[in-house]
């Protein structure tokens, strides 16, 4: 009796092996086949040419890391795994034989239970748990009530597709970018964006799993009805799929407006290339940026680079709806440097760039002009020569910007022969704060005179008195003084050494004094300059309040007397 239960029970086996077969098809048959002849109450099993592959112990879940217990049952000992001769391996190379390239890693669909381990089954490695873990690299997750597009709920996750918008009258467009407001069309892999009567919200999308408000499945909306015990209620499922970053919005718009969205399901089968829905031809195509660009920087290959198909950024137009002044060839952008910020999807015309010899880094006074911070360095004649003031970015430059040529860059050189350095306190010259490196100016003291002082000892006449009791004097005391530095609230100057007594007086007796900056065009050292203007900016002093009085001496009796007459004139 007990041989013939041993045969009766090896029957079972080999039937339940064959209904396998039937189901899982030859492979996992294969696989259920040895697994099961790894029985557990045999004895001494010989296991010889036999190679250990690790198997589910239990069904598992999308998106969850593998546990140890999912592999390893202490109570089976060795019937934890599969048992498969070493040449059935050798021909299946995708299977995982090592626990511990298992272990820890985050699966990518769900998984029945005696089902062995292949790279495909996961993740990439570092992948986290969850939704967001299964939306793939550059892509974004977007959850949809199922209800809203036919169909949709019944793709299992890695299912591709695409989604499609009809609208009763011509599209609105999809973005604000500049070509598009224009009237282009965008394209993206190949595919115009907007389409007469259809909007393609969404390409090459992917699912990733199907929710409601108990369960999660990325074997499809079928598979959830199934692990839900009450009526299925599709108002509450949710599905997950994968977009791209810049689909978010139209869609999102689609949805709001109740828009009609169908979708095209993708083969899933390799195919050698992907349909159009549309295409460009007899259209112009006009290069744009893909990415925002910085003001005053030159235009890359990559700015006019779309990241994710990795084609040329185009909108497309009518021939008769193109302008003339837009630039289509990108070999003619490359290398050219905008002047000012610009936002993607931009038509460029010859406006938007700066022109030859101008700056496109800040360079301070009496330094050098390097190639990379100047347009056109190549021929530019004003690489190498030193700026003679601050010049910011976008500044063009002009020969008035710059020292005479061949001077050497530095404080020391920016001094003229004739001329010395000295330091002041900004706070002791009015104006000095908005001064800059470079730039020139002339001093003027203001000072009081008073006549009562001036001509003591000495009888001033009452209608020389009324005339002249107090009197403002302005003097031009240094011309065509150069800010060599400014810092800390102090300021180095360069003038002319037969100035230095006049302003050093002038500070010191605490006048008031001020500087008169001169323009830029008049920013020369010397007045014979074949550079200075022919009539180039001058002050002049004014002149003494004692000029014009007559002094008088009368000696009466022995005294002498001076008298101050003011003058007839």
């Amino acid at each position: 009796m007990a041989k013939r239960r041993t045969q009766t029970s090896q029957s079972r086996r080999i039937l339940f092996a064959v209904g396998l077969t039937l189901l899982v098809g030859t492979s996992s048959a294969l696989v259920w086949f040895f697994a099961f002849g790894a029985d557990p109450s045999s004895q001494a099993i010989n296991r010889d040419g036999l190679v250990r592959v690790p198997r589910t112990l239990r069904p598992l879940k999308a998106l969850e890391k593998i546990q140890q217990e999912d592999l390893i049952d202490p109570r089976l000992g060795e019937d934890t795994w599969f048992w498969i001769p070493q040449e059935f391996v050798d021909q299946n190379p995708q299977w995982i034989t090592d626990k511990d390239q298992i272990i820890g890693r985050v699966l990518r669909s769900d998984k029945l239970k005696d089902r062995q381990f292949e790279e495909d089954d996961f993740l990439p490695e570092g992948s986290s748990t969850g939704i967001a873990g299964g939306i793939p690299d550059g892509k974004q997750g977007f959850f949809l009530r199922s209800e809203k597009i036919p169909g949709l709920r019944f793709l299992q996750k890695g299912d591709r597709f695409d989604l499609l918008a009809t609208v009763e009258t011509e599209p609105d467009t999809l973005t604000n970018e500049y070509g598009a407001l224009m009237g282009g069309i965008k394209v993206l892999a190949g595919k115009p964006i907007p389409l007469n009567g259809v909007r393609i919200l969404v390409q090459d999308a992917e699912i990733i799993a199907l929710t409601n408000n108990s369960s999660m499945t990325t074997q499809g909306g079928l598979d959830l009805a199934q692990d839900t015990r009450s009526r299925l209620d599709t108002t509450s499922e949710r599905v997950a799929i994968a977009i791209d970053p810049e689909e978010a919005i139209p869609l999102t718009q689609a949805l709001g407006n109740d828009l009609e969205i169908h979708m095209v399901t993708r083969s899933g089968q390799k195919a050698k290339s992907d349909d159009q829905l549309a295409t460009t031809e007899n259209l112009i195509g006009v290069a744009s940026n893909s990415i925002t660009l910085k003001p005053y920087t030159a235009i890359r290959a990559s700015d006019l680079t779309d990241t994710e198909s990795g084609q040329l950024r185009q909108y497309f137009f009518q021939p008769e709806t193109l302008k003339p002044e837009w630039i289509q060839d990108p070999k003619l952008l490359i290398g050219r440097v905008v002047n000012r910020e610009i936002e993607p999807g931009y038509l460029f015309t010859e406006k938007d760039f700066l022109p030859a010899g101008s700056l496109t880094k800040p360079v301070q006074a009496f330094e050098s002009i390097p190639a990379e911070s100047l347009v056109g360095s190549i021929t530019s004649p004003w690489l190498g020569r030193v700026a003679a003031r601050d010049m910011d970015a976008g500044d063009t430059i002009s020969e008035t910007d710059l020292l005479p040529p061949g001077t050497e860059p530095g404080i020391a050189a920016a001094i003229p022969n004739n001329r010395v350095s000295m330091t002041l306190e900004t706070k002791q010259i009015r104006g000095a704060d908005e001064l800059a490196r470079g730039d020139q100016f002339d001093l003027l003291s203001t000072s009081r005179t008073s006549i009562d002082q001036a001509l003591t000892g000495i009888q001033i006449s009452p209608a020389l008195l009324s005339t002249l009791e107090s009197t403002l004097v302005n003097k031009v005391i240094a011309e065509r003084v150069i800010v060599l530095v400014k810092e800390d609230n102090q300021l180095t100057i360069a003038l002319k050494p037969s100035e230095i007594t006049e302003v050093t007086k002038s500070l010191a007796s605490e006048q008031e004094v001020f500087c008169i900056t001169r323009s830029a065009i008049d920013r020369t050292n010397e007045s014979d300059s074949p550079l200075a203007p022919k009539e180039a900016a001058k002050l002049e002093s004014e002149p003494s309040p004692l000029q014009g009085i007559t002094i008088s001496e009368t000696i009466i009796g022995g005294n002498r007397i001076l008298r101050a007459y003011g003058d007839s004139k």
